[in-house]
């Protein structure tokens, strides 16, 4: 409900006021709405309440697999367009489920427990094997390693970018999360800046960043060409990222 009210208008204007982001009030660089609606605590399904300023309809534009594909880039490896698929396949014959594999891959990534994959299996060792191959495919003991060496050398480590992080926890799980998760913020960022340079000529308006995804107003007479370039994806300097599109707003609306 207070996510909610934060939409209302000031007194006497027709538009919820604008959200002031902070770049800088984490460790890693992931957002936080400073004053403005709480569009980062607003449950998906109440996005609909967002509605067009031009007649248009609201669309949400977001990163494909943006964690797992930056960590494939980051370790000089190609990402496919589906890497859980990839994953699956290559590594287990397409044997096991794909939220398995998702369930893996942020074991592997965030050094979450396995537990929540021997639920689903009912084989503790069968999923620990799991998210050992995840990792071997992610190659995370290496960046653990190559993380670690930076720390005692250097007193500190930065994300792909070079934004410095604060590491309070110097466990090799937390040191991979923090990189991972600030070069995905910043690959965002970077990726929403350059879209929108494509976007704004059709006078399609941004109106708000949701961590890897962005929330833009489209004119109705544009959007095919919107679709048409999200469809392309970007290139970026880690690699070639991938959007989905999802419409908010109901027709007409």
């Amino acid at each position: 409900v207070s996510s909610l009210k934060s939409f209302l208008p000031p007194k006497g204007e027709n538009y919820a006021p604008q959200a002031i982001y902070s770049q800088t009030s984490t460790s890693t660089g992931r957002l936080v709405v400073k004053s403005g609606p709480s569009i980062l605590t607003l449950p998906a399904k109440n996005r609909d309440i967002l509605k067009s300023s031009v007649g248009g309809k609201i669309f949400q534009v977001d990163f494909v697999s943006l964690e797992p594909r930056v960590m494939r880039y980051v370790n000089n490896h190609p990402a496919p367009d589906d890497i859980y698929s990839d994953i699956k396949n290559k590594l287990f014959n397409s044997e096991i489920e794909r939220k398995i594999v998702k369930l893996a891959t942020l074991s592997a990534l965030y050094g979450s427990s396995y537990r929540s994959i021997s639920e689903i299996t009912g084989n503790k060792e069968a999923s620990k094997n799991v998210v050992r191959r995840v990792r071997q495919y992610f190659e995370v003991d290496r960046m653990e390693r190559g993380l670690m060496r930076i720390l005692h050398e250097e007193k500190q480590i930065a994300n792909y970018y070079g934004r410095p992080l604060k590491i309070e926890d110097p466990r090799p799980n937390i040191l991979i999360s923090h990189y991972v998760q600030s070069t995905a913020v910043d690959t965002a960022l970077l990726g929403f800046s350059k879209l929108m340079k494509d976007l704004t000529l059709l006078k399609i308006v941004p109106i708000y960043v949701i961590h890897d995804a962005v929330v833009v107003d489209v004119p109705m007479n544009k959007i095919e060409e919107f679709y048409e370039i999200c469809n392309n994806g970007i290139q970026l300097p880690l690699g070639q990222f991938k959007f989905d599109v999802t419409q908010l707003s109901a027709d007409g609306e």
